[in-house]
């Protein structure tokens, strides 16, 4: 049994059921009937990268817009998770990943980052589907920034 494999038997309990590798070595994930995610190793083999897509955004004033959000948060993501969007111009979509080295990978942990993913992915696609920017949100489990800022000055 490889290291996916394994990542994968250790996260089956949490969603009820067996996870298992498909032909392309990669595992679709739909959870609570509504949210859908992938999981896979990278190409070096020592990450484990969780994804979803987040939605179709048309050229425009609204996507630059909504890449302007899309940066901020992931000039955050220290601060409250581990995901970055990113944009895929053949798909012409945002997309959300995760990424996380295997050799540090406790599922415990692993569920929190992903709840936070798709937490944070669910408002971006609740956003998007109603043509709205999105408003950054600290997820539930995120760690607080403590710091008051530059010279007391918050942004």
């Amino acid at each position: 049994m490889d290291n996916f494999e394994n990542i994968l038997k250790e996260l089956s309990p949490y969603f009820g059921t067996t996870l298992h590798p498909d032909t392309k070595s990669s595992c679709t994930v739909i959870w609570q009937d509504k949210v859908t995610f992938q999981l896979e190793l990278d190409r070096s083999q020592e990450n484990l990268v969780a994804g979803m897509t987040i939605g179709e955004v048309a050229p425009g004033v609204y996507r630059e817009s909504i890449f302007k959000e899309a940066l901020k948060i992931n000039s955050q993501q220290s601060l409250s998770h581990n995901a970055v969007f990113a944009f895929t111009t053949k798909l012409n979509q945002l997309v959300l990943f995760l990424m996380t080295p295997i050799k540090e990978i406790v599922a415990d942990k692993l569920m929190v980052q992903l709840q936070q993913m798709i937490e944070l992915g669910n408002h971006w696609q609740d956003a998007l589907s109603r043509g709205q920017i999105p408003v950054r949100t600290q997820p539930e489990n995120a760690p607080t920034n403590q710091s008051s800022g530059l010279f007391g000055m918050k942004p």
